[in-house]
């Protein structure tokens, strides 16, 4: 299964400043460690780094404003929409706002995964259309409770579902790649719900377009037309070739231009799955979340994430202090994520919950990694515990998209191990 939990705006115009980034005075500013302030198209993004990271982050989300004004005062307190609160690795960090209107904003305010507060400007709330461009009556969360997800018979659920189903139980000797499931295959039916990636609770998206996608040459398979996620995000085809498939869900540009999700790609997807989980990417996490990683993700570039895992049953146990590396497809800047699902400070560093100790490798939370600004094309990415292997896996990476594959250990017992993180690590698994 795709990762079970990964959350608005893709700012890339260059406001000048000496090296691209700039000392600002404000006297109304929020103060913290800094702030880097970007805008595109009449609207501003602010993130802010609370006096609680360390000076060695402070520096490289410094060093990553390269397309904003780096505010050593911090962000602008007056005349902002609100702001998103959220800890990183046991760290601080505040999104602001200033701009923002309509469903763009609404979209904004509802994918904020930490603290919402209103500013002196607050975002007015659309009347008529959800963010995917659908009546509000197809809003997810005013559909009937029994058609919620969360709520749906447990057969349904995929942590239920009969370990056959579910791709995450298959051989992880067998490469899901090397196979073209196009080739000499029984056609099966594929059932799943798309799912707004960081929402919490989970919240279906209706109204977005899914393709099938080879997963061997990562196109569109022949002979089959894209279809609409339903009212409950409910996403279903029907005669697909069995073994492994790819989908595309592609994004959406708000009706002022302004993009609201990103085109999400997943891989390695059993074809016969009847309750997967399928993720649309808000801009949040596409953009705004690597910035408090030190990450500036670059126009034309591709963005791969995923998890390391080993099967207990129908369970994946996040592979603790694993680490990743590409074998093959170029290189790229690695994370790993906080117990907040959002990308840690530092290439190789995870936070914990104590937020006083960065640590080496995956985290025993939720097990994920991210692999930012690749060349586009196909990758394999390994999973590697101390020096030995433990699992690999390749997927397709398409340019200014988020491209999404697991790694699954092999062996009877779960590899994790502390002796490549700190005994303070040790005692909190």
């Amino acid at each position: 299964m795709i990762m079970r939990t990964l959350s608005v705006l893709f700012l890339v115009f260059l406001l000048a400043g000496l090296s691209g980034c700039s000392d600002d005075d404000d006297t109304t500013s929020t103060g913290g460690g800094g702030a880097c302030k970007v805008e595109s198209g009449g609207v501003t993004t602010c993130t802010q780094y609370g006096d609680d990271y360390p000076a060695a982050s402070i520096d490289a989300a410094k060093n990553a404003c390269t397309t904003g004004t780096w505010l050593e005062a911090g962000c602008p307190a007056t005349n902002s929409n609100g702001n998103c609160k959220m800890v990183n690795a046991g760290y601080t960090v505040t999104y602001y706002y200033y701009g923002l209107t309509g469903a763009t904003g609404a979209a904004i305010k509802q994918g904020c995964t930490g603290t919402w507060t209103d500013g002196e400007t607050p975002i007015t709330e659309p009347s008529t259309e959800d963010p995917a461009g659908d009546d509000e009556s197809d809003d997810p969360s005013t559909t009937d409770p029994s058609e919620d997800p969360a709520t749906t018979d447990p057969s349904d659920d995929p942590a239920t579902t009969d370990p056959s189903d579910d791709p995450a139980t298959t051989d992880p000797s067998e490469d899901p790649a090397t196979t073209d499931p196009t080739e000499d295959s029984v056609p099966v039916d594929f059932a799943g719900t798309l799912i707004a990636f960081g929402s919490n609770p989970a919240t279906p998206v209706p109204g977005m377009t899914v393709t099938v996608l080879s997963n061997t040459t990562g196109e569109t398979v022949p002979d089959f037309t894209a279809t609409t996620s339903a009212a409950d995000g409910k996403v279903t085809f029907a005669d697909v070739p069995s073994g492994k498939i790819g989908f595309k869900v592609a994004g959406v540009v708000g009706a002022d231009s302004v993009r609201l999700f990103r085109d999400t790609y997943q891989f390695n997807i059993d074809a016969s799955a009847t309750s997967e989980v399928l993720w649309i990417v808000p801009e949040a996490v596409y953009s705004q979340a690597p910035m408090g990683a030190g990450l500036q993700v670059q126009a034309g570039k591709s963005v791969a994430a995923g998890g390391v895992y080993w099967v207990n049953g129908q369970v994946e146990e996040p592979v603790a202090c694993a680490t990743v590396e590409i074998v093959d497809g170029g290189a790229g800047q690695i994370r790993y994520f906080g117990d907040n699902n959002l990308p840690a400070p530092f290439e190789g560093f995870t936070g914990m919950t104590d937020g006083a100790t960065l640590y080496k490798g995956i985290n025993r939370v939720n097990g994920y990694y991210l692999i930012a600004n690749m060349e586009p094309g196909e990758i394999t990415v390994r999973a590697l515990v101390g020096t030995t292997e433990i699992g690999r896996t390749t997927f397709f990476n398409f340019a200014d998209s988020i491209n999404i594959g697991n790694i699954y250990a092999s062996g009877d017992a779960n590899p994790s191990t502390t002796t490549t993180c700190t005994e303070a690590y040790s005692a909190t698994f």
